[in-house]
């Protein structure tokens, strides 16, 4: 039987079956609180989501020279670099959005200290390989860190450059590393991974060490997208944090998806972490980097102790 006989006929199966079974989790999502459909009424203003952190930690307006990238990126095409990573990306548009991410990532963190370094959340992303063929590489070894899930190749542990861990409990020692990223995963973060991560961050990090979340998902209010179809490719249930707002999406592609509020931003992670941490809050202001999916990015450096 090939893959399309094979497919419709699970299809067939399931969709006999299929109404019992959301029926079933529909309650289940409802059990977490009153579920919602439309996102818009809680779109950041991104002027007073700036102004309202301004108290907190310093905010920097940039806007991206974008041909800069596509420069970058005809010197460091994935698709001749990374074939098998670009066949789960056959979204040309999507991959060069990946790519977007991890070339700011590194524009944005020169300067930082050399040293090891992690990529937090990245799943199957080639970041670690990338900065092998880079013609100015000041980083050190690229640990991969994920959640224990064996179909990524992530076991319990430290295995070599490969981490399975939550990203509020990561196996290395303190002032272990120098740079940690995270592209387009920490809004996946459940439970207390989220705030959780960063004092994770604040450990690990040697002083000076930085650390850099692109993009950073904001909103008006807090809320969670929350995907019957992300449940179902996850095989469990999220562990979403008490009180928050539930939009339904199943677009976003994941179980869960938290879009923070400047009250959550500041409370949860700056406020916190002030004596070990100083945060700078990037707005990237021009259209061609919103078509790229990023508006907001967070950078924290480690301060030295006093």
């Amino acid at each position: 039987m090939n893959f399309e006989e094979l497919t419709k006929k699970i299809r067939a199966e399931f969709d006999s079956h299929s109404q019992s079974v959301i029926e079933r989790d529909v309650r289940r999502l409802s059990r977490l609180g009153e579920i919602e459909f439309d996102s818009e009424q809680y779109v950041a203003d991104s002027d007073a989501f700036i102004s309202d952190m301004s108290s907190a930690c310093a905010v920097d307006t940039k806007s991206i020279t974008v041909q800069d990238f596509d420069e970058w990126y005809n010197n460091y095409n994935y698709e001749d670099l990374f074939p098998n990573y670009c066949k789960t990306y056959p979204n040309k548009d999507l991959l060069r959005k990946k790519a977007f991410e991890h070339w700011l990532s590194i524009e944005e963190t020169k300067g930082a200290p050399s040293g090891d370094f992690l990529d937090v959340g990245c799943a199957t992303s080639p970041f670690h390989e990338l900065w092998k063929h880079l013609d100015q590489n000041d980083a050190g070894r690229c640990f991969q860190v994920d959640l224990p899930l064996p179909e990524y190749g992530y076991k319990p542990g430290v295995h070599g450059n490969i981490i399975g861990s939550t990203a509020d409990d990561i196996p290395l020692l303190d002032e272990s590393v120098s740079r940690i990223y995270s592209h387009n995963a920490i809004e996946h973060f459940e439970g207390a991974a989220y705030t959780g991560f960063f004092q994770e961050a604040a450990r690990l990090l040697r002083p000076g060490g930085v650390i850099y979340i692109c993009p950073l998902f904001v909103a008006s209010t807090s809320f969670a997208f929350v995907s019957l179809t992300g449940i179902y490719r996850r095989l469990s249930f999220p562990k979403i944090p008490a009180g928050l707002k539930l939009v339904y999406s199943d677009a976003v592609g994941q179980p869960y998806a938290l879009q923070i509020d400047s009250t959550f931003l500041k409370s949860k992670i700056v406020q916190p972490l002030a004596k070990k941490m100083d945060f700078e809050l990037i707005r990237y202001s021009n259209r061609e980097a919103h078509e790229y999916g990023v508006t907001f990015a967070l950078k924290g450096t480690k301060k030295s102790p006093s």
